[in-house]
């Protein structure tokens, strides 16, 4: 696949950010392709999640995935040099997960990348550069909703419930390894064209996005539904989690206020495991333990 050519991935990619986004920003995230940062060049839009842009990019005959932070980027006159500060902590803290959690889906870091964003091109000179950038492990691999829907065409993959409930153990088993590893990290931002079925059928998570947590200070707000101080972060862990396989299911953008079909999911899915999502995807099960406990295989 040369450069020039659409990568397979990108029409999911399209489709979360066409429902997700603004118009203006999309133009300008798609403007991205042939973009240079900090000596990467940008091939394509990988992921847009709520903790940023994920970039498949290259350097030579080096590539990676390159983070970008999360910022109003259709409207950048309102963002001031303490939001920036703020953005460049948080993905701080986010190198320190992944070079911390190096055993686990999550990409190893290769290298902190400083330089200009290109979407903020017209920003003044005070507020522009110097801005932190993550390149990451690229991983090989389909978007997990595109991987299910190719599956769930084809007759022989009738075992749905086999592959994906060991999906969803691998998962769960790593937000259960995050949660027990002082100070406490918590996964937050699962997106379908965020999570991997890479090679062998194993689950890669292609973006860190997560936070730390210490005692009980929330250090950042994680998705809409949740605010700092309100409570855990595991229900919203796993409500990113079944939100993200309904998705991939029923081929479909769960927005925040949407109702769970479950009867629609259980016509692509074993009914106890359609329950199961639902039930997380409303964020219905407190601890990750008992929605392992409660997952039926």
């Amino acid at each position: 696949m040369s450069e020039q050519d659409p990568h397979p991935d990108e029409a999911a990619v399209e489709r979360y950010a066409r429902a997700f986004l603004r118009p203006s920003l999309f133009e300008r995230l798609r403007s991205l392709k042939g973009a240079t940062l900090g000596g990467w060049t940008a091939v394509w839009v990988r992921a847009i999640g709520s903790a940023g842009v994920l970039l498949e990019a290259r350097k030579g005959e080096a590539r990676a995935v390159l983070k970008m932070p999360h910022l109003p980027y259709d409207r950048p006159a309102t963002f001031g040099a303490a939001e920036i500060r703020a953005r460049r902590e948080a993905l701080l803290r986010e190198a320190e997960m992944l070079r911390r959690f190096s055993d686990s889906p999550l990409p190893s870091l290769i290298e902190l990348v400083t330089g200009e964003n290109p979407l903020l091109a017209e920003r003044s000179a005070a507020l522009r550069g110097g801005e932190v950038y993550l390149a990451m492990e690229p991983i090989a691999g389909r978007a997990i909703d595109l991987e299910v829907q190719a599956r769930l065409r084809h007759p022989e993959f009738n075992q749905v419930g086999e592959w994906l409930g060991r999906w969803i153990e691998d998962v769960l088993s790593f937000l259960k390894h995050l949660r027990r590893t002082p100070p406490g990290h918590y996964y937050t931002d699962f997106k379908p064209s965020q999570v991997l079925v890479a090679a062998e059928g194993q689950i890669r998570i292609v973006d860190a996005g997560g936070i730390a947590r210490a005692g009980l200070e929330m250090r950042a707000p994680v998705t809409r539904a949740y605010a700092p101080g309100t409570g855990d972060l595991e229900p919203v862990s796993l409500q990113a989690l079944g939100r993200t396989l309904y998705a991939a299911l029923l081929n479909k953008v769960l927005h925040e206020r949407s109702g769970i079909d479950e009867p629609l999911l259980a016509t692509v899915c074993p009914a106890d495991l359609a329950h199961w999502i639902s039930k997380a995807a409303q964020g219905a099960w407190s601890t990750i333990d008992e929605a392992i406990a409660r997952l039926p295989l």
